[in-house]
């Protein structure tokens, strides 16, 4: 993780420098590190929530948002891990 951290604060003085401002200027905006998570889709809630949270353990995060024409969305988390499940109805 630390070479990670490195090597963003190098790109970011490096970004700095290249932009004309000093490698400390403090009006920088600094980079930060956004974590990536998945969006799946699925088709039948019941057998989703099984297998996730039932099968692979995962927990709810927040139940998320309801639309009537694109269905639900929740978040889980497993560890460290999180993911977007949407759920829609399935297509004709």
């Amino acid at each position: 993780m630390s070479e990670i951290v490195s090597v963003i604060a190098k790109a970011e003085r490096d970004y700095k420098v290249a932009h004309g401002r000093g490698a400390t200027d403090s009006h920088a905006m600094p980079l930060i590190l956004i974590a990536t998570v998945p969006i799946l889709r699925g088709f039948d809630e019941a057998k989703a929530r099984e297998f996730y949270d039932d099968f692979l353990r995962f927990a709810v995060d927040w139940p998320g948002l309801e639309h009537p024409d694109w269905g639900g969305m929740e978040m889980t988390v497993l560890a460290s891990f999180h993911k977007h499940i949407t759920f829609a109805e399935q297509p004709a």
